[in-house]
This record gives C-alpha cells, sequence and structure tokens, in this order.
C-alpha cells in the first residue's frame, strides 16, 4: 500500500476523515474532488477492509490475467461506492498494486488516475511505484515510453524533479530495448533536458529550460519554452490546469491529447495542409489506414490546426507546434477567394467553410494577430451572405434549401467568432433559429431531423441542442432538458462508434455540467481512450481508426482523430456555456 501524503494541497483538502469503509457496495458517487483525503491510518485501517471484503476474489486472482480483471473491478466499484472517501480510496489503491503486479501499465494508470481525479492529490510517487514494479516484474512495455514522458512533465510541474527524472531513466531504458532510432533520440534528447533542469531546480534557478505540459514527444528540436499564452477561455496554461479535473479531465485524457497532436503534426502536408486522402503519404509504415473519401483540403487543414488551438498553442505564443498552426494558418489564408470563401475547390464547400472560419477564428482571439483577424471577418461575412433567406439554414452551397448538419457548423463559426471579438450579422442568429424550429420534433420539441420532412436522429439531435444552447436556450428549458434525458438514452456506444455524435454530444452535456455530463463524460472518454492507437512503434500511434464509425469514413483517419481529440478537450477548450456568467475569464 502507497500512503498518500497532502504536502502542497490546498488547505481546504486537508479535513481528516473518520468514515471507515462497511461495504463497498453499488450507490450514488461522489463528483470529483468533492471528497477529502483520509489520513495514513484510515488508509490503512480500509485497505485491510477492502482485502476481507474481497478475500475470494483475492484467493482467486493467482494469475496475471485475473489480477488485471480484478484491478479493473476495483476501479469500477470505487467510482459507485457508498463507503465513502476511504472506501474509494483503498479501492483504488488496492488497484495500482494489483495492475502492477500483473504488468497491466494501462490499468494502473488509470487508477492512479482517478485517485488524482476524485481526491485532488499529486500521485507522482504513486505512479512511480507502479511503473517500477512492473519493470522488475513482466519488463519494460513499449508502452511505458508514452506513458514514463507524460509522467515525467507532470513530476515536473508539481516540483519532484527527483521523480521526473527517474521517469526519464525508465523511458530511456525502455527505447533502447526496441524503438526505432529517431524515437530513442528524441527520449534522450528530452531526458537530458530534465536532467539538466533537476540540475538547474537543486540549483536554486528559477527559469526552467523545459516545455510544459504536452511539449510531446517525437518533435526533436522544436521543444521549446513554454509562454503562458493568452488562450481563449479556459485554454492558457494556468487555466487549463486549473479546470481540467473540475470538469472532468485527466491524465489519461491528456496523454491522449498529446498523442493525437504528435500524430497530426506528423501527417501535415509539406505546404502547411492537412489532406484527407494524401495524409498517408506522411505515414512510415503504412499502418495509418483509412484515409477520407472526399476532397475537402480547407475543411482538413481546419480539422489538423484546430486541436492544437484547443490546447492553447498557436503561432505566437513558444512551443513545439508553432510553425505547424503558422504553417496551417497561412494555408488557409493564401488559398481565401476576395469574397471571403475558404473552401474553393472542395466537395460539399460549406462544411469545409464553416469549419476553416472555426479555426481563423480561434486563431485570431488567442493570437491576436490582425492579419488573420480580417480574414476571419471576411469568412464570417461570407457565411452571413451564404444563409439561405427564407428557411434561415445553410446548405452544401450559398443559398441552398438548409440541413441541419451544415448549419450546425456555420453557427458554431458564428459562435466563435463571437468569442474572438469579430462582427456577427444581428438578423443572422434570427433567421438560423427559424431553421431549427422547422426540424424540432418529439417532446416538447427537444428531438431534431437532418430536414424538416425527415426523422430525428441522434447526431441531428445533439447538433440541434448545441445550436439552441448557443443561440440562448435556458439550462431549464423543458426543450433542452427533454433533449438531454434523450441524449442519456443513447450514451455513446463502442459497438457504434459515431464521433460526429459524441463531439456535439459531449458539447452538449457539458454545458448543462452536474450529473448529466458525469454520466455522459465516464462513457465517452472510457470509450476514446480505450480506443485510440497506442502502439508506440507504429506510425499510427496518437490516432484513432475511423473503420466501423457511422460518420468518420467519409473525412478518414484525419477526421476521426481531430474530432476525437476536441472531445477529449472540450474540458478547457470553452467554458460551460451555462457558467459564463458566473465564472469570467480573465
Amino acid at each position: 500500500m502507497h500512503t498518500v501524503t497532502m504536502s502542497g494541497l490546498p488547505k481546504h483538502f486537508f479535513v481528516m476523515a473518520a468514515v471507515l469503509l462497511a461495504s463497498a457496495v453499488p450507490g450514488a458517487g461522489q463528483a470529483a474532488g468533492e471528497w477529502p483525503l483520509p489520513d495514513a491510518e484510515a488508509q490503512r485501517r480500509s485497505v485491510d477492509l477492502v482485502r476481507e471484503t474481497w478475500k475470494n476474489e483475492y484467493a482467486a486472482a493467482t494469475d496475471q490475467a485475473r489480477q488485471s480483471d480484478l484491478a479493473g473491478k476495483l476501479i469500477k466499484n470505487a467510482e459507485i461506492t457508498r463507503g465513502g472517501a476511504p472506501a474509494c480510496f483503498a479501492l483504488l489503491n488496492e488497484a495500482v498494486d494489483l495492475a502492477a503486479k500483473a504488468g497491466d501499465l494501462r490499468t494502473a494508470m488509470r487508477a492512479v488516475d482517478e485517485m488524482e481525479w476524485r481526491f485532488r492529490v499529486h500521485g507522482t510517487q504513486t505512479r512511480l511505484q507502479a511503473i517500477r514494479t512492473i519493470a522488475r516484474g513482466t519488463g519494460l512495455p513499449p508502452s511505458l515510453v508514452a506513458e514514463a514522458i507524460f509522467a515525467a512533465q507532470q513530476a515536473i510541474e508539481q516540483n519532484e524533479v527527483d521523480a521526473a527524472v527517474e521517469f526519464c531513466d525508465l523511458a530511456v531504458e525502455t527505447a533502447r530495448k526496441g524503438a526505432s532510432s529517431e524515437l530513442k533520440a528524441s527520449v534522450d534528447e528530452y531526458a537530458s533536458r530534465v536532467k539538466e533542469y533537476a540540475r538547474l531546480q537543486k540549483s536554486a534557478a528559477k527559469e526552467s529550460p523545459v516545455g510544459g505540459l504536452g511539449a510531446g514527444l517525437g518533435m526533436g528540436k522544436k521543444w521549446e519554452i513554454f509562454g503562458d499564452g493568452v488562450g481563449i477561455m479556459t485554454r492558457s496554461r494556468g487555466r487549463r490546469k486549473a479546470v481540467l479535473a473540475r470538469y472532468g479531465g485527466t491524465g489519461q485524457t491528456e496523454r491522449a491529447v498529446t498523442g493525437a497532436l504528435i500524430w497530426l503534426a506528423n501527417h501535415q502536408m509539406a505546404d502547411g495542409s492537412w489532406n484527407l486522402q494524401k495524409y498517408t503519404s506522411r505515414c512510415k509504415d503504412g499502418t495509418c489506414t483509412g484515409p477520407g473519401m472526399v476532397t475537402a483540403d480547407a475543411g482538413a487543414t481546419a480539422m489538423g490546426l484546430l486541436p492544437f488551438l484547443a490546447a492553447g498553442h498557436t503561432h505566437k505564443t513558444k512551443g513545439p507546434y508553432r510553425e505547424n498552426i503558422a504553417a496551417g494558418v497561412n494555408w488557409l489564408i493564401k488559398h481565401q477567394e476576395a469574397n471571403g470563401n475558404l473552401a474553393k475547390n472542395c466537395v460539399q464547400p460549406m462544411y469545409s467553410h464553416g469549419l476553416a472560419t472555426i479555426a481563423l477564428c480561434e486563431a485570431y482571439g488567442m493570437s491576436g494577430d490582425r492579419n488573420v483577424g480580417m480574414a476571419a471577418q471576411g469568412a464570417v461575412n461570407y457565411i452571413i451572405k451564404a444563409q439561405n433567406p427564407n428557411d434561415g439554414g445553410w446548405r452544401y452551397n450559398p443559398g441552398d434549401v438548409g440541413d441541419t448538419s451544415v448549419t450546425g457548423w456555420q453557427i458554431m463559426a458564428l459562435k466563435s467568432a463571437q468569442l474572438a471579438g469579430l462582427s456577427v450579422g444581428g438578423s443572422t442568429y434570427g433567421s438560423a433559429g427559424k431553421w431549427l424550429d422547422s426540424c424540432q420534433k418529439g417532446p416538447n420539441n427537444s428531438l431534431y431531423s437532418y430536414q424538416p420532412a425527415t426523422g430525428h436522429s441522434n447526431t441531428m439531435t445533439a447538433s440541434g441542442l448545441l445550436c439552441r444552447q448557443y443561440l440562448g436556450a435556458k439550462r431549464k428549458d423543458p426543450m433542452m432538458t427533454d433533449g438531454v434525458k434523450y441524449l442519456l438514452d443513447n450514451l455513446p456506444d463502442a459497438q457504434l462508434p459515431n464521433i460526429y455524435y459524441w463531439y456535439h454530444g459531449t458539447q452538449v452535456l457539458f454545458n448543462m455540467g452536474g450529473q448529466p455530463w458525469d454520466q455522459w463524460n465516464r462513457r465517452m472518454r472510457q470509450i476514446l481512450l480505450d480506443s485510440q492507437c497506442r502502439d508506440t512503434r507504429t506510425c499510427a500511434c496518437g490516432s484513432w481508426n475511423p473503420a466501423g464509425d457511422l460518420w468518420a469514413s467519409r473525412g478518414g483517419r484525419l477526421m476521426m482523430t481531430s474530432l476525437a481529440a476536441l472531445t477529449l478537450e472540450v474540458y478547457y477548450r470553452y467554458l460551460p456555456l451555462y457558467k459564463v456568467d458566473e465564472e469570467k475569464a480573465p
């Protein structure tokens, strides 16, 4: 058992727990960060009770597969236990030990992440002990490289430099046993920077030469000192860290985002764009299967850019992706037509134009770059002019009779423009509401269809509800509460992947907050973490395979990876809409 101390935690987390585990039975779980950390004696006694309660399962866990399975069950039980803080903590602590003994790095790290999320503790030492156990037992798995690098970054931010150095040593040792020469060089370089930082730290140096969270792996000499950035809403570095756990993010979700950013950077075209089909030319080993079916260079470039922007990176702030973002933004501006159109030669161009407008608006809002702002305003003006004057919607070409899918992207673009301080036509939103009115169905008009004559669907309902939120629908509006109930009745399903639905539904539930968001987030988060390509020996590492997805086959691996990453960045991309009035970002 690893006793976790409370040094360095905010004072209000120092409350000592007296409640002990009675039994680990299903019930209502506690929200993240609301449990005080049990003291050392309570931790010890609770672990004893967990082992007694689960003694039959422990006795049956005689091999690594069963130990790993039991660890997973303990984590799941910790999410719903009625035994209070000591029960939850003991279940997670035991899960770490069991998973480590089984050599199951992923489950062990999941338990530590859950512990950090629920109790707001720094789990660096617990994480390090688990990795040590795995290294001594089953050996060092290839996945340990990325895990150790991420853990080192966390340790540096928590000022645990000795742990950071040890994490790097483990990463170096693992990389030397089978990684590519490029990966070995990158890991060696990162480790040397960490060790230099540790040396300076011990010499009381005040400035860190090491990049911050998400500095990434495999970017070679592009690692630079991170600035805080300005960010939109909660994207600046300090704010992002502060709200990640508060809104349901974990260390695992951040690692997944980091992996996605690395993959996107490695598959950018030489001219600065991203391409739904030709990205495969940047693949090193043929594992990045699943090219898209349509030609949409502007939309693809926007999907390449948006995850970087969501993570707080810009073309103006220091960071490992500064050049990638600058090249992508410049490509969009260079290919913009005089009338503001960003999607020349794209199939179904208003899709691509809407996405590209979002990217330029966010890049301008975060950087203040006037050239980007001018291009973004031109793109916004084009959207306003492209709206159908009769039904208020948008479709593939300017002036077309609308559909809810394309209309949704245009409304999101206009909202991004508002957040960036750009001008949005006063009557545009009202006309867009007219389109939504024509497609609403079901109880309290809470369901939405693609077009008025078609039936409702999960995807269009999520898009319609998000648009309603952007257009000012109240949280307790019966239309919104019934719509949210419908989404919760149709939670993400790993057997029926639909990233388009998950992306929109995630934003709707995030804006709602509370128990509905927690229920959706837990399901969505785990499915995306489980389905990401994680084999560090392959070029596809960090991406998501579009095979079987209801929508992503058109946009392929690039679209799937972009929307999955953006879904996992929801925790800090924007403030929840219904929180904006009570918590204004600086």
